[in-house]
Order: structure tokens, then C-alpha cells, then sequence
């Protein structure tokens, strides 16, 4: 499943599809972000183990939406030692609140820097597209190629821009925004409304083997765009009011993804690295090293402020179930969901404030 010159640059320019080296690449995947600016006061943090009981803001979240997302994590951890007994509580359990609370004991996440966490977005785009190429839909959506899987670098994306994949059948769709189609790179997954009326949803399938290069960082360094102005929505507009320097601009980053067709899952969101789908605003990337697959992790941040205003202070109990190439150290990526709030959220989201993974309890009554 990024973004950090000012906002949210790490959504678009500072996360990109690199992968994370796995098998089944994680929804999320980025590059190495970038110091967000500090967009909330970091509460006073205990670094030692808390009660879950006494995490701020605890009292106001909705546990039963928690405990339905961590159900979904113990369909691929409840084997494991560590989460046998509390995955077979979780089953069962008819009280959300006194479940997390009996069960779990808190433990701040350390930052880079500190108790600082950095907390950044993502969400999954929707494009307009058409299975064959017509009209405006003329920018082709790649499967991976065989020997790309092998050959590393492959073609760079200025040489998959200029053709040199035609007339292979490689072609899964054909959207008609460039723009769109380079951030849904960035995203790694995403659904394409089709012109009949269906709807594609569609993976991370790999990459070219090309190192990924930010966007707004290139930008900023040709004075395209000022130090507090780049965003992923402004970095957008900035493309499509240039379209004859758009695509010369995009093509800085060589990094080039390919993608598959995925069923359409209903309602459900992409898959992240877990294996199970992402649930907007309950799931989250994190770095594995420090915080163990489905993990619930309580944050404590704020949301950005938009073009549509302010937003509020945000707690809320999240589930890590994805990974991401730039998610390292103090640093959570949030699972927006899709559609336009998704998108803005997403867009603008680049905060620090403090996170505390639960982690079960040896004296479970």
C-alpha cells in the first residue's frame, strides 16, 4: 500500500509500489517516506505496559467493529502459539469492550525518534476503464510479463510508455487517465469501473526491478511546486493542467507495476500481506519486525486537514494486516477504503502521535 513533504507527499511521492519482497506482495507498498511534519501533540506516552482499559480515548471507540476486524486476522493466525487461546476467546466473545480489555495488555510503540509515530494513508483508487481499447480508454493496464519475473531490471517505465509491451496481450485493461493509472501503481490495488457496467478489481502482480523515485521530490527540486503546497491531490491537479509535461514527469520514476485480475470480493477490500481483506479504517501497514501479524494496534492521532476543513482528533483500535516496503520504524500506514473520502484522507494524511500494540496476556482469566 507512503506520502511526506508537507501533508500527505508520502501517499503519492514517497510511497510507491516496491515491493516487499514476498510471495503475495502486500496491498500497501511503498518506498522509504520521508520526517512528516509533528501535525499533532504527542500525548504523554507511557513506554512501559498499560491496561487497556486506560488507553485515551478507549472509551469512545467501537469495540464490536474492532473485534469483527480481529476476527478476520485470526482467520490466518489462530494456529500460531501465540494467538491460539486468544483467537478461540475472540470466537466466542459476546462483550467487544471487556474482551480486548481481559485478553490484551498495551505496550507503546516506539518511534524512529521516540514515542513519535508517524502515521500516513492509503486507500484503494477506482479508475474508469474498458476491457478493450476505445474512445478515451487508451492507457494500457499491464499484466506482469513472464521473463519480468525473472529478469531484473526489466524495461523501464519510459520504455513501457513508449510500447515496447504492444501487440504481446499483456493488456488487462485500458483506463483513460494516465494520471490515474500511475497513482494506482502507487496503490498497488484498485477496482476499474468498467464502460458495460461491471467492475475489475485488480492486484499487485510485481514490478519491473526498478528503483522507485519520488515524485514530489522531483518536483520540488525543478521548481514545479512549492515546499508546502505538494500533496497527492495537488501533485494530481499539477498533472493534469500539464498533460504535455505530464508524462515526461512521471517517467522520473522508473519503477514500473504490473498487475492481475482479482475477483471481485463483493464489499470486501483489497488483501493486504495477512491474506485477508482490509477493512477501511480498521486496518492498518505496519513494520513487521516490530509489531506481529494481526496485531491489534490502538492509535492516537489526528486526521488532516482537508480543502473540506478541519478534521478531529483520532483514536481507534486498528489491525495490522499489511505491510509495506517504506513502512519502517515508527511508522503506521492507515487503510482508508475507497471513494472520494477515502481518497482525500489518504491524500493529506501525514501526522505523528502514538500507537500501542496489544499484545495477549499470560494471566487470562
Amino acid at each position: 500500500m507512503m506520502r511526506a513533504l508537507a501533508a500527505a507527499l508520502l501517499l503519492l511521492t514517497l510511497s510507491g509500489c516496491a515491493s516487499s519482497g514476498r510471495e503475495a506482495p502486500p496491498a500497501r507498498t511503498q518506498a522509504e517516506p520521508e520526517e512528516a511534519p509533528s501535525l499533532v501533540e504527542v500525548p504523554s506516552v507511557n513506554m512501559g505496559e498499560l491496561s487497556v482499559a486506560n488507553l485515551p480515548g478507549w472509551e469512545k471507540d467501537d469495540h464490536a467493529a474492532a473485534l469483527r476486524t480481529f476476527r478476520t486476522s485470526c482467520q490466518k493466525v489462530a494456529g500460531r502459539d501465540m494467538w491460539r487461546e486468544v483467537c478461540a476467546a475472540a470466537a466466542s466473545a459476546k462483550n467487544a469492550k471487556a474482551f480486548f480489555e481481559q485478553n490484551f495488555t498495551a505496550r507503546a510503540l516506539p518511534g524512529k525518534n521516540g514515542p513519535s509515530v508517524l502515521f500516513t494513508g492509503y486507500y484503494e483508487p477506482e479508475l474508469r476503464g474498458s476491457r478493450t481499447r476505445k474512445g478515451a480508454y487508451r492507457a494500457p493496464l499491464y499484466r506482469m510479463p513472464e521473463e519480468a519475473m525473472t529478469q531484473k531490471p526489466y524495461f523501464s517505465r519510459s520504455e513501457i510508455d513508449s510500447g515496447i509491451l504492444k501487440g504481446r496481450g499483456l493488456e488487462l485493461a485500458w483506463v483513460d487517465d494516465p494520471v490515474d493509472l500511475f497513482f494506482l501503481q502507487v496503490q498497488g490495488s484498485g477496482r476499474i469501473a468498467l464502460d458495460n457496467g461491471g467492475v475489475m478489481r485488480v492486484g499487485y502482480a510485481g514490478n519491473n526491478g526498478r528503483s522507485y523515485v519520488s515524485l514530489g521530490k522531483v518536483m520540488q527540486e525543478r521548481g514545479l511546486m512549492e515546499p508546502g503546497t505538494i500533496s497527492s491531490p495537488s501533485i494530481k491537479a499539477w498533472l493534469r493542467a500539464n498533460p504535455e509535461r505530464a508524462a515526461q514527469v512521471m517517467q522520473e520514476n522508473p519503477r514500473y507495476v504490473f498487475f492481475r485480475e482479482r475477483e471481485s470480493g463483493g464489499g470486501e477490500g483489497p488483501h493486504g500481506s495477512l491474506g485477508v481483506p482490509l477493512t477501511p479504517e480498521r486496518s492498518a501497514a505496519v513494520d513487521e519486525t516490530l509489531v506481529p501479524d494481526g496485531s491489534p494496534v490502538y492509535i492516537v492521532t489526528r486526521l488532516p486537514d482537508t480543502p473540506q476543513g478541519k478534521r478531529a482528533p483520532y483514536t481507534r483500535l486498528m489491525m495490522a494486516q499489511d505491510r509495506g516496503g517504506g513502512v519502517k520504524d515508527g511508522h503506521i500506514d492507515i487503510f482508508f477504503g475507497h471513494g472520494k473520502r477515502a481518497e482525500e484522507l489518504a491524500g493529506y494524511m501525514s501526522a505523528r502521535g502514538a500507537a500501542y500494540v496489544l499484545v495477549p496476556r499470560n494471566d487470562r482469566s
